[in-house]
């Protein structure tokens, strides 16, 4: 019984110790008035807000820092100063137009990286049929995108690179086994290496200021003799429009007497500038049908509208895409 006594009695005693808030357990007495406690919800906010501060000091350490040694004025204006600096930068981003390209294009989503279907591959032979006969061995392609004519180039045994300003469609590339690199290292290919460079729907892409440093960059890559093949937007003809402005990142309209102009100015000879190559066989008799007719009506209204309406001038109006074929001059 005795033992039951005391240890009942020394119960009491921590239950009174705890209200009566003892040091010993590290919470702090409360704060009595004339009238009695007072309680927390009776006090004025700025009395609130001060008693809370101050039970901070009072709360026992248990292996963390305390609260109110970390809450400073400095600390407080250092954070919002950071705060604001990130915010002018937020708004002072602006997004890459290429940031979402990839996806838009649905490159890889289709159909793997470098492929290249059997209306393509026609596409390709019938764009080099254009040419002067000439040996090919080295191609280089701007913008390669998904890779299909780095696959067809590879077909042929050519040895292939590709030049992409997106840095995923690179590392695809390379994973892939192609020899690709970024835009920014272009300068570091060798001079008079290539015999074909390419760029299928790039000179669009490229500042109007741009593009005659381009033109001489590709000069410099090429060699004597070497050939240059480009597609882009038709800027002589409405039915170029669509191709141009249906891409928010084609910057420059382009047409054949630009063309001329930029190809004089980079000391290359112009081979061809005008329609795409059509191609009449696709692997669907419909299709093939189709594209039969309307090769045959798109020859007749062209000439009838040359005859009438422009006479004088060298464009092509019934084609939504130019291509342009440049050579550099042969080695004396």
């Amino acid at each position: 019984m005795g033992g039951v006594a005391s240890g009942g009695q020394a119960a009491d005693t921590s239950v009174v110790r705890r209200k009566t808030g003892s040091r010993k357990t590290g919470s702090r007495p409360r704060l009595k008035t004339g009238s009695g406690r007072v309680n927390a919800q009776t006090r004025k906010p700025w009395n609130r807000f001060f008693h809370t501060a101050m039970d901070f000091h009072h709360l026992p350490y248990a292996g963390l820092p305390a609260l109110h040694n970390s809450i400073s004025p400095t600390k407080i204006i250092g954070k919002r100063i950071r705060m604001k600096r990130a915010s002018e930068k937020l708004s002072n981003y602006t997004p890459s137009p290429y940031q979402h390209y990839v996806e838009w294009k649905r490159w890889g989503l289709n159909r793997p990286f470098g492929t290249c279907s059997e209306f393509e591959s026609r596409y390709f032979a019938a764009e080099l049929d254009r040419i002067p006969s000439a040996k090919i061995s080295k191609v280089l392609e701007i913008g390669f995108g998904d890779g299909a004519f780095l696959a067809y180039g590879k077909t042929l045994s050519w040895m292939m690179t590709g030049i992409e300003v997106i840095p995923d469609l690179v590392q695809l590339a390379q994973d892939s086994g192609y020899q690709a690199i970024s835009s920014e290292q272009t300068a570091d290919l060798l001079a008079n290496s290539f015999d074909l460079v390419v760029a299928f729907d790039v000179l669009e892409h490229i500042p109007q200021d741009d593009l005659p440093n381009l033109l001489s960059l590709i000069f410099q890559k090429l060699r004597p003799g070497g050939l240059f093949i480009a597609r882009f937007p038709n800027g002589d003809s409405p039915l170029g429009l669509p191709f141009q402005y249906g891409d928010m990142t084609h910057v420059t309209v382009i047409g054949s007497g630009k063309l001329r102009y930029l190809a004089q100015q980079a000391k290359m000879n112009v081979v061809l500038c005008g329609a795409q190559a059509r191609v009449i066989r696709t692997g669907y008799w419909r299709h093939t049908v189709h594209f039969a007719f309307s090769a045959v009506v798109i020859w007749i209204l062209e000439r009838v509208v040359k005859f009438i309406v422009t006479p004088h001038l060298r464009i092509t109006l019934f084609s939504g895409n130019l291509v342009a074929i440049l050579q550099t001059p042969e080695a004396v």
